[in-house]
């Protein structure tokens, strides 16, 4: 039998759904993120108190904590040495882009003319969650491995 409600005189009984927030995270340590590149089949290599080196593909990055211990803000890097001015290109990849993005720079080997710095910069605060968190490990590997595929000629 319905109510004046629509529902059923045994709605009453049916028990409510709760839902579970997830943690908000405000700032991250080198350990964390050790642990989130090891959950996703990444390599981690403590190389300072700040920074931490992983690879995919063949590639070395880095995630930098800024600033430890207790980071707020992390970025993700890596550089590709190219011998050619790559400014076009550079300046052609970042357009429509806002995650990651590209930068160049004289080199300081002298067969390689420019450094091209791809990076990633993503901030703590306000909170997230975990599960953000390993989003942009995913996101960063995406557009690294777009990053090299777009400057595949140049070095």
């Amino acid at each position: 039998m319905l109510d004046g409600s629509g529902c059923s005189e045994t709605c009453s009984e049916i028990p409510k759904m709760t839902t579970v927030t997830p943690t908000v995270i405000t700032h991250t340590s080198q350990s964390t993120i050790c642990q989130l590149l090891h959950d996703l089949g990444f390599r981690a290599r403590v190389t300072t108190s700040s920074i931490i080196e992983s690879a995919s593909n063949g590639m070395v990055w880095k995630v930098e904590l800024m600033p430890v211990p207790s980071a707020t803000a992390v970025r993700f890097s890596a550089d590709l040495a190219v011998g050619a001015d790559p400014i076009d290109s550079v300046n052609d990849f970042n357009c429509g882009r806002s995650l990651v993005v590209a930068a160049c720079k004289p080199g300081f080997d002298p067969d390689l003319a420019w450094v091209i710095e791809i990076s990633m910069l993503r901030v703590l605060e306000g909170g997230v969650s975990m599960a953000h968190m390993v989003s942009w490990i995913e996101s960063w590997v995406a557009g690294l491995e777009a990053a090299v595929a777009n400057f595949f000629d140049l070095y």
